[in-house]
């Protein structure tokens, strides 16, 4: 295997970032914010020049790469890229989800005893995420990847061996990017929280 750029980038804002609503599998429209940056976004990813442009299918990722992708660079839509599935508490927030003694098994949310468990644990997310991750880690040349903030977790954790209670510890702004250098297998990480555009 050759040498390859991943670029990894969390969507646009959206109305549940804003209210701090678990809208993992669900869906959320831009806030205004969320679609000035949307806009930014598909300007800079598309002179980034990638060969080939995976998404998650829920729409705050897929509007952004599939405009990206627009230009005859091919678009990948993997089901395996959704954001966790929070089950019962999706569309509540972490209040609202204690409040009926629900809780979740997901990076910081561990489960509290007594209480419910509902949606995808961390690990089986994890395994989902890996599914994707295998095929886009074989592409050789520029990747983009337009996801959410836990795939964006899932996928540092997976291929560069951070432990889970470190993948809590970092935080991935709404509209930018992890860029990963690839060379025969080897994954480093290039630059974190970019502001995508200055990318090169």
């Amino acid at each position: 295997m050759g040498s390859a750029r991943i670029l990894l980038v969390r969507h646009p804002q959206t109305e549940a970032n804003v209210t701090q609503r678990f809208v993992g599998s669900g869906e959320s429209p831009y806030t205004e914010l969320g679609q000035r940056q949307a806009e930014e976004l598909i300007v800079s990813l598309g002179r980034w020049r990638a060969d080939r442009v995976y998404t998650s299918p829920l729409r705050r990722a897929f509007d952004v790469a599939s405009h990206v992708a627009g230009c005859g660079v091919p678009l990948l839509v993997r089901e395996e890229l959704r954001e966790v599935d929070f089950g019962k508490a999706e569309g509540m927030t972490y209040a609202e989800m204690t409040a009926l003694n629900l809780s979740a098994d997901h990076l910081w949310l561990d489960p509290r005893p007594g209480s419910i468990a509902v949606g995808e644990s961390w690990d089986r997310f994890v395994e989902r995420v890996a599914v994707a991750g295998e095929d886009i880690l074989g592409q050789g040349g520029r990747t983009v990847v337009v996801a959410h903030g836990g795939v964006i977790r899932a996928l540092v954790h997976l291929w560069m061996g951070i432990p889970r209670q470190s993948a809590v510890r970092f935080t991935i702004a709404n509209a930018t990017g992890v860029l990963l250098t690839v060379d025969d297998g080897w994954v480093a990480l290039h630059k974190f929280g970019a502001d995508l555009r200055d990318i090169d």
